[in-house]
């Protein structure tokens, strides 16, 4: 047997091995997974902290595979030697000078060798078990480099920074025109179409259905301060809408709620009749009969902080049917909401010769505005509140009743242009829903920024941008069990025992003795065995004519 000094050194390295592999499994699952590494454009050292990039972690975990490898390499030294001891100085050795070769060269099983037999003994069988495991160290690095993805990400740096909400076009005097003209309503209105968009068109921030994934879904526009998206402001006043229910009408309707969906013109306050916008189906609108806006109002001082939370009539155009096909709007072809037989609600139409197919029902809401405890930036023009909407304190606001007026014709705009990207099939309660959001939210982001001049200062912090790790656990764990099996077959070798020629003086008398080899010590004779090997393969080639294109 080798000697005792041997064998601890062999534990050693063994144990060393699994430690290794163990803890450097555990630091990527446990330390690197979810490291906010910095990119190239940020310092290294920030208040007093040493803060690594992507290449610094790269560059660790492959100093630490390089010292895994180097174990490997010393311990599959001392297995490869311990196989060929137990093989060669065994009582009944079990096996020739050239498969000992192949072991020592390739480390792998004897046995495998041309012409392949199988393993004699338990002893065999376990190296057989053993020696394949720690071949199959020598490739598995890559499950383990490559178990790392690295996405964008962001945090706060900590410093606070002034941020202001007020217009910087904000002029009161501006109201009085609005009052008085259509035109410049109209003006204000296609302001606020803008705002909408601004808000809602980026699908990194919205669901498939058009509902946030980004907050609560009250957003404001506000002034570009150059802070980047990711960054947070407190106490901010942000407009809110809460929709409580929508419940569309399934038989004939009232004319109460039908008479404002059959001719919209008083519900326009730019004197553009939302009627005349058929051609593509999802113009909807809100409205209360009992509360049209009025030009009447003071020009001198803003309108009365509102709250609103109660219901109002809800009117949805599904599709235009032309063609004079009757009765009207039956039998419809698939429209943008899906197939016809799939809408429950009752439909009823304007014009019997071009059918316009509208829905009505109520829609149950609260709107007005909230103080923001934290609001996110969306990107550096867009802030959204993080309350969860069922705890959001509602406050009312000047501007409150002048965007719920507003809503008739900034709905059919937005719908038209589908700017903000609202999706429509099979989604008729919740594009509505997103509808009314999204407008209530840009129509009063748009008062507010075209006639109130109060100042509206708050703290921001600003984020830094990061490159946040996501490790794969199963590649680890994989690269990690793989590794433990050389542990398990290491153990296995070192626990062989077994009876052995006792190795004196001279070893080479006790082997030739015993297996009929020349009288030459182990490693002479594999090193001659594998001269010998190297000068068959060269006469092979040889014969074959290899030489002759030389």
């Amino acid at each position: 047997m080798p000697p005792p000094k041997s064998q601890s050194r062999a534990w050693f390295l063994l144990c060393a091995h699994t430690i290794c592999c163990i803890a450097l499994s555990l630091v990527l699952l446990f330390v690197i997974n979810g490291y906010e590494a910095i990119d190239t454009s940020t310092p290294r050292y920030s208040d007093g902290k040493l803060l690594l990039r992507v290449s610094d972690i790269t560059t660790l975990v492959s100093v630490a595979l390089v010292i895994i490898k180097f174990f490997v390499s010393c311990w599959a030294a001392f297995a490869v030697w311990k196989c060929a001891f137990v093989l060669t100085y065994s009582v009944k050795p079990v096996i020739d000078i050239r498969r000992l070769s192949f072991m020592t060269r390739y480390k792998l099983p004897p046995w495998i060798r041309h012409r392949f037999e199988l393993p004699k003994g338990h002893q065999s069988w376990i190296m057989a078990a053993a020696l394949p495991f720690i071949f199959l160290q020598s490739f598995i690095s890559p499950i383990l480099s490559g178990a790392v993805d690295w996405n964008p990400s962001s945090v706060l740096a900590g410093k606070a920074v002034q941020v202001n909400f007020t217009g910087p076009s904000a002029d009161f005097s501006e109201w009085g025109w609005y009052l008085g003209q259509d035109v410049t309503r109209k003006e204000f209105l296609r302001r606020a179409a803008g705002f909408a968009a601004l808000a809602w068109s980026s699908t990194t921030t919205v669901s498939t259905n058009g509902t946030s994934i980004t907050g609560n879904g009250c957003r404001h526009v506000v002034n570009d301060d150059g802070l980047p998206a990711g960054s947070t402001v407190a106490n901010a006043t942000i407009p809110c809408i809460d929709i409580h229910s929508i419940s569309w009408a399934t038989s004939p309707a009232s004319p109460n709620m039908t008479s404002l969906v059959l001719d919209p013109s008083p519900l326009t306050i730019v004197g553009d009749n939302p009627y005349y916008y058929f051609d593509f189906g999802g113009k909807g609108y809100v409205f209360d009969p009992n509360n049209l806006w009025d030009s009447r109002q003071a020009a001198n001082v803003l309108p009365n902080a509102t709250l609103f939370s109660r219901s109002m009539y809800a009117g949805l155009q599904i599709a235009r049917q032309t063609g004079g096909r009757l009765p009207a709007c039956k039998n419809l072809a698939p429209t943008i909401f899906g197939n016809a037989s799939s809408i429950k609600q009752w439909l009823f139409d304007i014009d019997d010769t071009d059918a316009n197919c509208y829905i009505v029902g109520n829609i149950s809401f609260t709107a007005g505005v909230t103080t923001s405890r934290v609001s996110t930036y969306l990107s550096s023009r867009v802030v959204e509140d993080q309350t969860p909407l069922d705890q959001v304190v509602f406050e009312p606001s000047a501007w409150v009743q002048e965007s719920l007026w507003l809503l008739p014709d900034l709905m059919t705009m937005v719908a038209t242009t589908n700017s903000s990207q609202l999706p429509t099939w099979d989604n008729i309660d919740i594009y509505f829903e997103a509808l009314v959001r999204q407008c209530y939210l840009a129509a009063w982001a748009m008062y507010k920024a075209s006639f109130d001049m109060e100042s509206l200062v708050y703290n921001a912090i600003a984020v830094e941008p990061r490159i946040q790790a996501s490790v794969a656990f199963g590649r680890v764990l994989s690269w990690l069990a793989i590794c433990l099996l050389m542990t398990l077959g290491g153990v296995c070798l070192l626990r062989l025992n077994g009876d052995f020629i006792e190795v004196s003086q001279e070893p080479d008398q006790a082997i030739q003795e015993t297996v009929n080899w020349p009288s030459k010590g182990p490693n002479e004779v594999i090193e001659e065995a594998a001269k010998d090997e190297a000068k068959g393969v060269m006469e092979d080639l040889q014969s074959a004519g290899f030489f002759d294109f030389f």
